[in-house]
């Protein structure tokens, strides 16, 4: 049956079918610190209305505008009473985005500020909860960032003892922006997405791409890069010490989304669908770190050492740490901090991939 919405005081009302049935579309603003999300930048509120098909850009959606919006209740107001939409037949989520576009009928573009997903089952009330992805200020940052992609299987395939084999990737361009969650948690749907805000070409000399230096992002998410002719994103850490990039770079490591499926397990993959192959490496001696432990909550995620297999596949190994090759698969939902450990050394890290995309790390632990 078909619904009218119309977004009201924050709430969206609907009317479905004959009987009128009323179904409110709440957004659930954050409380405490996280009410201070800057938003002024701002200038999209786009809500997306998933009906289970599997390209998203068919989806219905549509954009409301706002102008410079000081708060996140400010901007709750400017929304008020703009929204109607015919709704399809059959819906399983909606989403709500704050975008950054500033390109004119150029709906659900710019890069993303804050998200909201819910699944949609019958309920009578569905409650957005708003979450920041990056905060304004952040996005506003001046200068650039150097980013170099590495092809994270050849890293992973250097010959114990040796200097690592830092090979940058032969792709034309890299995108700047986050991975964040969605809040959605269907088996058609992904648990963990890249928002794009920015794009460069890679420099076939240098084999760099200047990308602009935003800040780091919110609790939720993590800065990232990635590669849409791979299907590959990645986490990025400016500032951390370089196994590949030289000074002042900021390395991403890449690989196609094909690899991870030939080294997926599928029972954990099944219930934590966003798979970060990772490797531990001492950024002095340019080695793997053997016998290093990578930390998960249990509640968020799982981690299997491995070990280069054949082909393009990593093998997971029944052991408590890093082998000399110093490589780990990290299962999650979710962009997660994980404590990564050996002797005295220790390391906090949010990593971070799509579900289905090739996502790596590689951890600097000294």
């Amino acid at each position: 049956m078909r619904f009218a919405a119309v977004l009201a005081l924050g709430i969206t009302s609907a009317l479905m079918g004959c009987a009128e049935r009323a179904v409110e579309l709440r957004l659930v603003m954050p409380s405490g610190d996280d009410a201070e999300l800057d938003v002024s930048c701002v200038t999209t509120v786009h809500v997306v209305v998933h009906d289970g098909s599997s390209d998203f850009s068919q989806v219905p959606n549509e954009c409301i505008e706002v102008s410079s919006p000081t708060s996140l209740a400010d901007l709750q107001a400017q929304i008020r009473g703009k929204l109607t939409m015919a709704l399809p037949d059959e819906i399983i989520a909606v989403e709500v985005r704050g975008l950054t576009n500033t390109t004119p009928g150029a709906c659900g573009t710019g890069m993303n500020v804050f998200y909201g997903g819910e699944e949609f089952v019958g309920q009578d009330d569905i409650a957005l909860r708003v979450e920041g992805a990056m905060d304004c200020s952040a996005l506003q940052a001046q200068g650039e960032h150097r980013i170099r992609p590495i092809d994270f299987l050849s890293l992973a395939s250097t010959p114990a003892d040796t200097a690592p084999v830092c090979s940058t990737l032969d792709i034309p361009s890299l995108q700047l922006g986050a991975i964040r969650p969605t809040n959605i948690f269907l088996p058609e749907f992904p648990t963990s997405l890249m928002e794009f805000g920015a794009f460069a070409q890679l420099d076939a000399a240098t084999g760099l791409a200047t990308l602009p230096a935003w800040g780091g992002a919110l609790p939720t998410s993590c800065l990232a890069s990635s590669s849409f002719d791979i299907f590959s994103a990645s986490c990025i850490y400016p500032g951390n010490k370089s196994v590949c990039g030289a000074a002042g770079e900021t390395e991403v490591p890449l690989l196609p989304d094909s690899v991870i499926f030939e080294t997926v397990d599928r029972e954990i993959f099944d219930e934590l669908p966003v798979l970060v192959m990772g490797v531990v490496y001492d950024t002095v001696t340019k080695r793997p770190v053997e016998g290093a432990t990578v930390t998960l909550d249990p509640e968020r995620g799982r981690v299997v050492y491995a070990s280069r297999g054949s082909a393009n596949r990593l093998d997971p190994l029944d052991v408590t740490a890093t082998t000399k090759a110093g490589l780990f698969l990290a299962y999650m939902r979710e962009p997660s901090v994980a404590t990564i450990t050996q002797g005295a050394s220790t390391k906090a890290m949010r990593l971070g991939g799509v579900t289905g995309w090739g996502s790596a790390v590689i951890v600097p632990l000294r």
